[in-house]
C-alpha cells in the first residue's frame, strides 16, 4: 500500500512539474454584453516541441449554468498549432443578445492540447514494467460580460474564523439574491497587537448559495487575542462588523 501511494504522489508531483506546456495572456475578461467587442488571448508555446490546441467556450457550473456566454462567444481560430517557443494570438467576439441585456453572464474560455502531439514520459516500475504517461494541458480563463441594472444584493451567515497557531481560516455562508454575483472582501485587524489584514474571501454564484473560504495569515502565539472583523461587498456595503476571539 505505501509502494502504491508512493507512486501516486510521484505522478501527482511530476503531472504538476510537466503539464504546464502553454500559458495565456490574458488570464480575464470584464465585458459590456450589450456592445459587440472583439477581444485577444495570446497563447505562448513553453516546450521545444509543436503543439496543437484547441478553444472552445464552456459554462460556468459555480456561477450558474443558464447565464452563460456560449452562444455569444465566437472564437477564430478554434484549433491553431505553435512552433517549438512560438505564440499565436486567437480571437473571440461577444455578440449582443437580446434575451441577454440585465445582469452578469459568465463563461470560460478553455484551451486544450490536441492528441497525438503532447510529449509523452517513460516510466518503469519495481517489476521492471513500462508504460507510458501522457501530460495535456488544458487551461481556462473566465469570460464576464455585464449589462443594465446590476444588482448586488444578499446575505453573509455562518462567518467564522478559526485560528491554528500561525495562519487562520475565515469561512462564511454567502446568499446572493440578487442578479450579478457578490465579491466579497474582509478587513481584520487583531486588537493590542498591531496586526491588520484586507484580502477578498471570494466571489458567489448570480443566485443561491455559496460557501466561501480564505487563509489569512496572522502570526504564531495569537490564541484569545480579540479580533475586529468587518465583511464588505464590491461597492463597500458591510454585511458583518463583530469582534471574534482567535481560538
Amino acid at each position: 500500500m505505501k509502494r502504491v501511494l508512493s507512486v501516486l504522489f510521484f505522478l501527482v508531483v511530476n503531472c504538476i512539474g510537466y503539464s504546464l506546456n502553454f500559458k495565456l495572456y490574458p488570464t480575464s475578461f470584464n465585458l459590456d454584453i450589450n456592445k459587440t467587442s472583439v477581444n485577444e488571448v495570446t497563447i505562448i508555446n513553453e516546450t521545444l516541441n509543436p503543439l496543437r490546441v484547441t478553444i472552445y467556450p464552456e459554462k460556468d457550473i459555480e456561477f450558474g449554468e443558464d447565464y452563460n456566454l456560449n452562444n455569444n462567444i465566437t472564437i477564430v481560430p478554434k484549433n491553431i498549432s505553435l512552433k517549438p517557443g512560438g505564440s499565436q494570438v486567437v480571437r473571440f467576439r461577444i455578440k449582443p443578445d437580446a434575451t441577454r441585456k440585465v445582469g452578469e453572464f459568465r463563461s470560460y474560455l478553455t484551451f486544450k492540447e490536441i492528441l497525438p502531439e503532447i510529449k509523452t514520459t517513460a516510466t518503469t516500475n519495481a517489476d521492471g514494467l513500462m508504460s507510458n504517461i501522457q501530460f495535456i494541458t488544458e487551461l481556462s480563463i473566465p469570460v464576464s460580460a455585464s449589462g443594465d441594472s446590476l444588482v448586488v444584493d444578499g446575505s453573509v451567515k455562518n462567518v467564522k474564523l478559526k485560528y491554528n497557531g500561525g495562519n487562520s481560516i475565515l469561512t462564511a455562508t454567502l446568499t446572493s439574491k440578487g442578479n450579478t454575483a457578490m465579491r466579497l472582501n474582509y478587513d481584520l485587524e487583531v486588537i493590542g497587537k498591531n496586526i491588520k489584514r484586507t484580502g477578498s474571501i471570494g466571489s458567489s454564484k448570480r443566485e443561491g448559495v455559496s460557501e466561501l473560504k480564505t487563509p489569512i495569515e496572522l502570526g504564531k502565539k495569537l490564541d484569545g487575542s480579540k479580533v475586529k472583523l468587518i465583511i464588505k461587498d464590491q461597492n463597500g456595503k458591510e454585511y458583518y462588523n463583530n469582534t471574534l476571539i482567535l481560538q
